[in-house]
């Protein structure tokens, strides 16, 4: 058996190996720890990261108010999307909620800092971070004389454009396109068959030909007016004189001066003749001068009768005179003076028949007869 002093006595090298294995296992949980610290370290710093960057982006860490608004379909609008105001990021979607079948009511989060520029007349809109990017919340600013926009407020909306919409009219714009080029491959055919004008144009040598005779003409005709335009600006002709003659001009002007004064007696005339002035003014106006003159067109008219009967009885075989009278040279001269007293008569009946069918006595005598 052992003894109990060779039990209690330690090896010479043994507290050399444990002293060593001891310090070997203290470098180790040392290492250990450290390595933990630093993972911690970086855990933590990323945590903090994280979360200050979340803060930022859903404004947990600035003062903000909240907005509200309704919209008819969000189009995919999601909780925490952003919301930009001017092409800024002011805040983000904080929550939302069916209303009816047809309005979804969104609350906004706004930044403080950008209320005084977002007035209440402001409109929300639902718009896409590029083409196709996520959903955000668009502000487009209001009317600068109003109000700021307040906590609680409701800010009208816009229903945006959505893409099914864009595309459904892309297809109906692609069928018009379709038929408007079925129309050109229509036209085209006719136009290679030679009908239709254009056809003709294309096709037909004799029409053709007629429309270079046509512009032929033209140009004849325009060169005829460059030469007539030539000759007026030259002074020939009476449009040239009328362009450059000032001696024609003023002659002109003189017609027409004379022409006025014209005017102007034809007016003082007729305002004598409305007066009563003048032999054609009491012709017009004076009732008695119009009366005497129709009584002297009928004792006129019974001389000129008196004459012709006195001129048919001297003429008359059985006349006594015509019986007494037997000598032929003395009845020659009664031939001759009865011939002219005929005249005479007949001048004097024309003359009494003209007065009495004259438009002014017969006017006049109307008159007379009415007074009466």
């Amino acid at each position: 058996m052992m003894s109990m002093h060779s039990l209690l006595t330690i090896p010479p090298n043994w507290s050399g190996t444990y002293c060593v294995k001891n310090r070997n296992a203290m470098n180790t949980k040392k290492k250990y720890i450290f390595r933990l610290g630093i993972f911690t370290l970086l855990g933590f710093s990323l945590f903090f990261l994280a979360l200050v960057i979340i803060g930022k982006k859903q404004n947990l860490f600035s003062n903000d108010i909240k907005v509200n608004t309704v919209f008819r379909n969000v189009e995919g609008l999601q909780v925490g999307n952003t919301v930009r105001f001017t092409g800024i990021d002011v805040g983000n979607v904080v929550s939302m909620r069916i209303l009816t079948d047809t309005s979804v009511f969104v609350r906004l989060s706004i930044d403080e800092g950008v209320v005084p520029f977002i007035k209440k007349n402001s409109v929300a809109t639902i718009g896409t971070e590029g083409l196709m990017g996520n959903k955000m919340v668009f502000i487009l600013p209001g009317d600068g004389s109003n109000n700021s926009v307040e906590q609680g407020d409701t800010l009208p909306s816009m229903q945006p454009v959505s893409i099914d919409e864009i595309m459904q009219e892309v297809g109906k714009s692609a069928q018009k396109i379709g038929v408007v080029g079925d129309n050109l491959i229509e036209i085209s055919e006719k136009i290679n068959r030679g009908d239709g004008v254009f056809g003709k144009l294309f096709t037909d040598t004799s029409f053709t030909s007629n429309l270079g005779q046509s512009s032929k003409n033209i140009a004849t005709i325009s060169q005829n007016l460059v030469e007539v335009t030539e000759k007026v600006n030259s002074g020939a002709g009476v449009f040239g004189k009328l362009f450059s003659d000032t001696t024609l001009t003023s002659e002109l002007d003189s017609v027409g001066r004379n022409l006025n004064l014209i005017s102007e007696n034809i007016g003082q005339i007729t305002q004598k003749i409305n007066e009563g002035q003048g032999v054609f003014g009491r012709l017009f106006v004076d009732t008695s001068l119009s009366s005497n003159l129709y009584q002297s067109s009928q004792n006129l008219a019974i001389t000129t009768k008196n004459l012709e009967l006195m001129s048919d009885r001297l003429t008359n075989e059985r006349n006594i005179l015509n019986r007494v009278v037997s000598d032929t040279a003395l009845a020659d001269s009664i031939e001759i003076l009865i011939y002219r007293l005929n005249t005479a008569i007949l001048e004097a009946t024309e003359a009494s028949e003209a007065i009495q069918n004259s438009g002014v006595i017969r006017a006049f005598s109307k008159k007379d007869k009415n007074g009466e």
